[in-house]
């Protein structure tokens, strides 16, 4: 399969959902670009199930600048969907996606735009982003702030390893012939971001290592910088909590990609090809996490890595129970992917 590449140039892709008070910051940013004369680009914002006046608030902010602007609205909810609508509206090859709540740097569109064109092998391209908090952060949100897309995604620029596997979602660079090239043959997401207000997780892992599998690389530039909003709903110990069993659930998908990947030695990658010898792994790795749990949780401390990752633990393992036949389904999609790399063939 090879690639039929669009047009040159920069879609700046916005899936929103109710954003009317986060717009104005986000929308700025990008209006303000230096350096963008020689580029061809344009803005897509996706209003996704909106019940504010989001498209008013984004038509208004746009309109006073120069740079061509849609407003697409995509009626169901969840980010999966909406970024389909986006991708098919996109005209140009690199697609940024920027959510309604991030302030890129003033030279964004300029090294998104010769980090791509530098590297065509690469499917995905992702930046640092710093938080704008609305309170004081806790001290323990260091340890896990990449959990909210914020902070660095490697030591230096260059190809994101293989252990890693992927990108944030926030500011990231997609190639949009790739994307087609993944829909034209089957591809499918088994995770979604939000929908509405309800906390989900792992679309944007799932696309970067769908990009890995089809045999494309990921770039980290720390050059490309970002502010990204934090309330002060998102720096409380029960969101992180809800966060880490969100991840839990998107295991279930996540560790059939790694596997994929090739990420595991044989052992491991025998059991999460056979269910029930996965589940009763996800059984016995849940028992033994719940004493210390226990005690982290009567002691009550916050930011303790045990209970994140204990209660992630149970998530995945409430998950793999319930939902057996999303994991055959992922297996299935898996073993029988037209847009997987040959070098990654489902074993």
């Amino acid at each position: 399969m090879t690639l039929k590449e669009t047009q040159p140039g920069i879609t700046v892709l916005i899936c929103t959902y109710n954003g009317a008070s986060r717009l104005s910051p986000t929308l700025n940013a990008l209006l303000n670009q230096k350096n963008t004369q020689d580029i061809p680009w344009e803005i897509i914002l996706v209003d996704n199930a909106s019940t504010d006046d989001t498209s008013k608030v984004a038509s208004d902010i746009l309109s006073r600048g120069k740079t061509p602007f849609r407003i697409i609205h995509e009626p169901k909810p969840g980010r999966d969907h909406a970024l389909k609508t986006g991708f098919k509206e996109c005209r140009y090859e690199y697609v940024c996606n920027v959510d309604d709540d991030t302030w890129v740097c003033e030279d964004y569109i300029y090294r998104v735009f010769q980090n791509m064109t530098k590297h065509p092998e690469v499917g995905v391209c992702g930046g640092c982003g710093s938080g704008a908090f609305e309170v004081p952060p806790p001290p323990w949100l260091e340890k896990y702030q990449n959990a909210l897309a914020i902070g660095p995604q490697g030591d230096q620029e260059g190809y994101v390893s293989r252990s890693r596997s992927y990108l944030y979602g926030a500011c990231a660079v997609y190639r949009k012939s790739l994307w087609n090239l993944l829909h034209d043959n089957g591809f499918r997401f088994f995770l979604s971001g939000r929908k509405g207000n309800k906390l989900n997780s792992g679309e944007d892992s799932e696309l970067s290592q769908a990009w890995m599998l089809a045999g494309y690389k990921l770039w980290y530039d720390p050059g490309i910088t970002f502010q990204h909003y934090m309330p002060a709903g998102r720096l409380t110990w029960d969101y992180f909590r809800k966060l880490y069993k969100a991840f839990g659930r998107s295991d279930l998908v996540m560790r059939q990609y790694q596997c994929a990947l090739g990420l595991f030695g044989m052992l491991r990658k025998f059991i999460i090809n056979h269910y029930l010898l996965l589940l009763i792994q996800a059984l016995l790795e849940a028992l033994f996490a719940w004493p210390g749990y226990i005690v982290a949780r009567a002691i009550n401390r916050e930011g303790d890595k045990q209970i994140l990752e204990s209660e992630r633990k149970f998530a995945f393992f409430g998950e793999l129970l319930s939902r057996r036949k999303r994991y055959l389904a992922v297996k299935s999609a898996l073993k029988t992917a037209r847009w997987m790399s040959s070098e990654y063939k489902y074993q």
